[in-house]
C-alpha cells in the first residue's frame, strides 16, 4: 500500500488525453475587432435615440426603471470600447 502513494502518478489509460489546443484563425481577431465594432456602434445609435422614442425595451415613462436600458446599453458600450482599446501599462 504505501508503494502505491510513493510511486510517481501516471495517467490513466481509460480516460483519454485531450489534444492541445489549436491557434486561432487568423482572421479570429479580425471578427472579434469588427464585432466590437458593430456593438459600439449599435450601442451609440440606441442610446442617441434617433428613433424619438418609437423603439425602445424600456420607455422612458415609466419611473425608476425608464432609463436602464440606456444605462445597459452605456455599459456595453464602455465593455466593447475597452476590449477593443486596452489600456497600455506605463513602464517605469
Amino acid at each position: 500500500m504505501n508503494s502505491l502513494m510513493n510511486s510517481p502518478r501516471q495517467p490513466s489509460p481509460l480516460i483519454p488525453r485531450t489534444p492541445p489546443a489549436e491557434p486561432r484563425a487568423a482572421g479570429a481577431s479580425r471578427l472579434r475587432r469588427i464585432g466590437l465594432m458593430a456593438l459600439i456602434g449599435l450601442g451609440v445609435l440606441y442610446v442617441l435615440n434617433p428613433g424619438a422614442g418609437l423603439f425602445e425595451l424600456l420607455p422612458d415613462n415609466f419611473p425608476l426603471v425608464g432609463n436602464i436600458d440606456e444605462a445597459g446599453a452605456t455599459a456595453l458600450v464602455i465593455w466593447a470600447w475597452r476590449r477593443l482599446f486596452p489600456r497600455r501599462q506605463s513602464g517605469p
